[in-house]
C-alpha cells in the first residue's frame, strides 16, 4: 500500500526522496494546483470527454481533508 502525504510530511528527507520536492515547495504548490484542477473539471470529465450536462461539484461534507490541511500544517 501507497504512503500517504500526512503520514511522511513531517519527514522532510522521505518527502524529498519520494518526489524531488521540499515539503515548502509541495505547499506553494498545492493551491494553484486545486485552481487549476477546478477550472479543468468545469469542462472536462475525468475520462477526459467534455462536460455536457453536469457541472463539477467538490464535495461540501468530505472526509477528506482540505487541500489547504493536506499539504500544510495550518490554513491561512
Amino acid at each position: 500500500m501507497g504512503r500517504r502525504y500526512e503520514e511522511i510530511k513531517h519527514n522532510s528527507e522521505l518527502v524529498q526522496a519520494l518526489t524531488s520536492m521540499t515539503v515548502e515547495e509541495i505547499a506553494e504548490l498545492a493551491g494553484p494546483f486545486e485552481t487549476a484542477f477546478r477550472e479543468h473539471m468545469a469542462e472536462w470529465t475525468l475520462e477526459g470527454k467534455p462536460r455536457k450536462n453536469r457541472s463539477y461539484v467538490g464535495y461540501t461534507n468530505t472526509p477528506l481533508p482540505t487541500p489547504c490541511l493536506l499539504y500544510t500544517s495550518r490554513c491561512v
